[in-house]
Parts: C-alpha cells; structure tokens; sequence
C-alpha cells in the first residue's frame, strides 16, 4: 500500500487513484476503507462529510478524464478494466502525491511529459528547454535560446545573462504556418512558454514565467502566452484565479487527455515505467 503523505482532500483522492492503478489486489474502494487509512496513517478521524468531499472530487475528476481508469459508484470508486492505465497518468500521481522524492528520478520526466502532450494539443512542435538540459542540446542558455529562435523562425535580439539557467521557461510550444510560397514558415504563430511545477507543493506554485524578459530576448512577431503544468488535478473553486495567475494550465487531466497513441518516445516511456516499478516495489516491500 502507497502512503498517504497528507489529509487534505485532494490528496486523499490522488491515494485513492494510485491505488486503483497499481495494486492489482484492489478492484475497488470504500469510504470505510479510506476512514480506516485515514485513522492508521495520520491519526486523523475522517467524517461523512470529508469522505464525501473526496468522493466528490473523484466523481469531477471522472468527468475530467477523456478515458476515466475509475468509476465512481456510490461509496465505492472502482477500477474499469476496460481502460489501459497509462504510466503518464501514474507518473503524475506519483508527483502529485510525494514530488520528486528520489534520485532515481529522470529531474526532467514532467518536462517531457509536458513538452509531448503540449505538441499534440498544439499540433505542433515542442522544445524542452529547462534545465539540465537533455542530450544533444546546448548547455549555455544563450546557445540553447538561439538554438529556439532559429527553430522558430523568430528574430533573436539578446541573450540572458550567464548565471540563468533556464529564465523560468521548461517548455517552448509552437504551432507553425505552412507557409508554402517560401518553402518555410514565417515568424508569427501560437507560442506558449510553460512552467513546470514537480514538487507536491504544485497546488501552492504560482507560475513565474517572465514574459518581459524573454521578449527582450526574442523579439516574436506575435507575443507568447503563458503555460503552467501541474502533476495534479486543480479543483473548479481554483480553477479561473490560478489561470490569471498562471497562464494557460495543463494539469493531470489535460496531459492525460492528450497523450498520442502511439506514445512517441520509447526511452522516456522506458525510464518511466521503470521508475514507476521501483516507486511500486517499495511500497509493497
């Protein structure tokens, strides 16, 4: 059995979520269930109606998914097995409930994960430009903006100064015009620059991309937006004030919701599963 690191209610429905994913000994669980974890773990006693907030957001959060892994059925939340559940979708409970919390963590799974689900909202391209950066790609910042600038087809006008490494921006997003009289397209198109928030303190970030700077840096025919993605699922009361705070938010419905099949990145796909396995491992062991 996972543990259960807190007794708020969002958290309480993330547990109840992973379990149904992972312990394949669980077909469903009850609110006495969930009591009695309650009880064990924090020594907190939980009433009909906290249990019954909880069990609210899990009924929103099955209206949520596109293909729901759950399905809410009175005091019980129950596994469908009739829908795959995909690493994506653990990997962000994993996150969502305990942060990166091990070194054998990829520190840029969500990052990945973000920049391919974004691509396939967009339909268009992604660059994963945090930091550290990934394999092939140019460690410096000003190297690694000049590098964005030219895939862009934006007009590069300065670097960062040196001690940035990666001025608050994981993920560039774009959506290109084919723009076929000049065999390649022009500057001007839908750019959103994202921040990642990891931690299990995601509910509590306040996305910081500094939109003013990197319009120095680049000088975009049309400006970008703002992006933040979250591990969780950000509950409707908070919904509108964290997205005039955030920018556009992609939190664990809205990846899970665009994730292409077939996933096309099999390395990430690999340490992803692997690390899910070991996360398993030792909290079955």
């Amino acid at each position: 059995m996972f543990s259960l690191p807190r007794d708020d209610r969002s958290s309480v429905a993330d547990w109840v979520e992973l379990e149904l994913a992972l312990d394949p000994t669980r077909n469903s669980i009850s609110k006495a269930v969930v009591s009695a974890v309650l009880e064990q773990e924090m020594g907190a006693n939980a009433d009909e109606a906290f249990l019954s907030d909880v069990w609210r957001l899990l009924e929103r959060r099955e209206e949520l998914y596109r293909n729901p892994p759950f399905e809410v059925n009175d005091d019980l939340v129950a596994r469908r097995n009739d829908v795959a559940v995909h690493d994506v979708y653990v990997a962000c409970l994993l996150f969502s409930l305990y942060g990166v919390r091990t070194s054998r963590t990829d520190p840029q799974l969500l990052e990945r994960i973000a920049a391919i689900c974004i691509e396939k909202y967009l339909h268009g391209t992604s660059f994963v430009f945090g930091w550290p950066p990934l394999d092939g790609i140019p460690k410096k910042i000003g190297e690694r903006l000049a590098l964005l600038a030219s895939s862009m087809r934006e007009r590069l006008a300065d670097y960062p100064q040196d001690k940035y490494k990666d001025r608050g921006v994981d993920v560039v997003s774009w959506k290109a015009f084919v723009d076929e009289d000049y065999g390649q397209h022009r500057s001007g198109q839908v750019a959103i620059l994202t921040q990642c928030a990891a931690g299990q303190d995601w509910a509590s970030k306040k996305g910081d991309v500094p939109i003013d700077a990197w319009k120095q840096y680049i000088h975009w025919a049309s400006p970008p937006i703002r992006g933040f993605v979250v591990p969780g699922v950000v509950q409707d009361e908070n919904w509108h004030d964290m997205s005039v705070d955030c920018g556009l938010i992609f939190d664990r419905a809205r990846l899970c919701n665009n994730l292409p099949d077939p996933f096309p990145d099999a390395d990430l796909l690999t340490s992803m599963h692997n690390w899910i396995e070991e996360e398993k491992a030792e909290a079955t062991g």
